[in-house]
């Protein structure tokens, strides 16, 4: 009985060791895993990218949950599902991630996704959604340090669209109202969780520009290969 005893005593001891290493690198495992598979996915050619355009998605926004790090773990076997249409890139916070096509869990995971069925880029107001991950520089974390003014990229690898940031806020979750199109305007939203969890932050960039990609400039070639924190992109 007593050596009973002492092996369900060690065992408790070992769990309670596991969960406190768990909990010391979680923010790191959680930053490696995601770079990793974000990485991996902006490897696509332009001939992948214009057949992910007409990939059956989800764009339940309610759908999506909170990220747990069995799903940061399992995302190198399940980032094959993730129908890549364009990249976007903002180097004033060091961002340069895939943009899928809809809202499914592996996408916003890994990168950015569409939240609109029919939008197209330079028209309309182009959204786009991630997760906040407080403390890391991963996905949308970044954003809560972006200003007013600065610029916004993306590219489908044919052309890049270059947008100006006008507002920075935290909304309500029921403000829908900034994600529909405004006439006469060409617009790019990005919506993340406020550092609260309960609202949500809401950047509105305006277009100003669409540059053939052999025309771009040095500047967006640069947004593009630059590299985001704890990552291997070329």
């Amino acid at each position: 009985m007593k050596r009973l005893t002492n092996i369900v005593v060690n065992l408790i001891l070992i769990a309670i060791i596991f969960s406190g290493v768990l909990l010391i690198f979680n923010q790191p495992i959680q930053e490696h895993f995601i770079s990793e598979a974000s990485g991996d996915l902006l490897d696509m050619d332009a001939d992948t990218i214009a057949e992910n355009i007409g990939a059956d998605v989800s764009y339940n926004f309610d759908d999506i949950e909170e990220l747990t790090l069995t799903d940061i773990l399992s995302l190198q076997s399940t980032k094959s599902y993730v129908p890549v249409i364009a990249q976007i890139a903002i180097p004033s916070v060091n961002i340069r991630l895939p943009i899928a096509k809809g809202l499914s869990e592996t996408a916003l995971a890994t990168g950015a996704g569409t939240m609109k069925e029919s939008q197209q880029l330079g028209e309309g107001n182009y959204t786009l959604a991630s997760h906040n991950l407080e403390g890391t520089d991963v996905l949308f974390s970044p954003l809560h340090r972006l200003e007013i003014g600065e610029l916004i990229y993306i590219t489908d690898l044919q052309d890049v669209y270059t947008y100006e940031v006008t507002i920075s806020e935290v909304v309500e979750p029921t403000a829908v109202y900034v994600l529909d199109d405004v006439p006469n305007k060409r617009l790019l939203t990005l919506i993340t969780c406020a550092f609260d969890g309960a609202d949500r932050l809401h950047i509105q960039a305006t277009f100003k520009n669409k540059t053939p990609l052999d025309k771009a400039t040095p500047e967006m070639l640069n947004a593009f290969d630059r590299l985001q924190t704890h990552t291997q992109w070329k």
